[in-house]
């Protein structure tokens, strides 16, 4: 995750109103497999449009769709690895713009191993670590860690850092399996966060909701289909 990806969809509607959710009955605790949820995440094809309306009335959506793609080698380092292409799509007032990252994983581990952002950039993983089989509602712990580069070659200056967890939430009755990512200058100072929630049910399948909340730049966008 590179803040590229943040700035796109704040950019394309800056200071968008959230869109709130409905009531709905409290789900069940779980266990739910949330490691079963993230291979489907990681290796299926899925798309989700969310929708929100600005201060002015105008309305606006998000197509966010996960893709797999043949595995490749990782552009910096080489290593070959299985992948996920993420693409948001933003549309206001007939304007349409679309950018989103290629993860690169392991497919038996599903660590991530860094992603080419699309933009001429890359990330490389620092740290990683594996999803537990099963969880319930309310848990979370780290996914992974990343140099951000200004470029995707081995001698890219690291420009900037992100963390990512994830987390298992209840919204309105529907269980989302989340990543949240914070973005963090080199100093360490937090410039921008993106949270992508998808819904999953206890077995790990995916559902047809989700949620997109992205801060930067100032602004906040929270987008959702439910």
């Amino acid at each position: 995750m590179k803040i590229t990806r943040l700035e796109l969809a704040a950019a394309a509607a800056l200071l968008l109103a959230a869109c709130g959710g409905g009531g709905g009955d409290a789900p069940p605790p779980g266990p739910y497999a949330v490691r079963a949820a993230q291979t489907h995440v990681l290796n299926d094809t899925h798309s989700w449009a969310l929708s929100g309306t600005g201060p002015n009335g105008q309305p606006f959506t998000i197509t966010m769709a996960f893709a797999p793609l043949p595995p490749a080698p990782f552009p910096i380092g080489g290593a070959l690895g299985a992948r996920s292409l993420q693409t948001y799509t933003v549309q206001q007032g007939g304007v349409s713009s679309s950018a989103g990252p290629t993860y690169f994983f392991d497919a038996t581990s599903l660590a991530i191993a860094g992603s080419d952002n699309g933009d001429g950039t890359c990330s490389i993983a620092t740290s990683n670590a594996a999803v537990p089989l099963s969880a319930s509602v309310g848990a979370s712990g780290p996914l992974f860690s990343v140099s951000d580069r200004g470029g995707c070659t081995a001698g890219a200056a690291t420009e900037s850092t992100t963390t990512t967890q994830w987390s298992l939430e209840s919204d309105s009755g529907v269980v989302l399996l989340c990543w949240n990512s914070t973005l963090f200058d080199l100093a360490g100072t937090a410039e921008g966060t993106l949270a992508s929630c998808v819904q999953a049910a206890p077995d790990g399948a995916l559902g047809t909701k989700a949620r997109l909340t992205i801060t930067a730049l100032g602004a906040r966008l929270d987008a959702r289909n439910f």
